[in-house]
This record gives C-alpha cells, structure tokens and sequence, in this order.
C-alpha cells in the first residue's frame, strides 16, 4: 500500500497515540514491525487474534507492509461460540 510505503518520509511526525505507553512516530511503527519479521517467515498466513492495543494494530500493519496474509478475529471470539 503506498500510505505505508511513505512511512519513512514522515519519520519524526506522530503515527500511533497510545495512552496506556507513548505516542509512537511512523519510524518507531517500521522499527517495531522490523521486530515481528525477524520472527516470521516469508509469505505467511498470520491468524491476529486482535483486540483494541497496539500489539494488534502493529501486526496489522506489519502484514500490510510485508505482503503476509493477515485473518483478523476477535479476542473474545471463543467466548461468543
């Protein structure tokens, strides 16, 4: 996507604004998501059990900006079955 591809042209500018940590700038978003690859191989199906943080919202944008197939379900998904 090109919003993401334009990260670094705004690195110091604000990104995300958390209020439980910090406020994090498009650098620290390509720097934390640089951390997730490490540990992920290419072309993966990514199951994000996500609920209203960061984590969830980093690794939304880390399979966006690397080509990864990102399912999204709901943290209280099992409890709604």
């Amino acid at each position: 996507m090109r919003l993401f591809k334009s990260f670094n042209k705004y690195n110091k500018n604000i990104a995300i604004i958390d209020k439980e940590y910090s406020n994090l700038s498009y650098k620290q978003v390509l720097t934390e998501t640089d951390e997730i690859k490490k540990e992920i191989k290419n072309r993966s199906l990514i199951l994000i059990v996500s609920e209203n943080s960061l984590g969830s919202l980093l690794a939304y944008i880390f399979c966006i900006i690397n080509d990864h197939v990102g399912i999204i379900i709901d943290y209280h998904w099992e409890q709604s079955v």
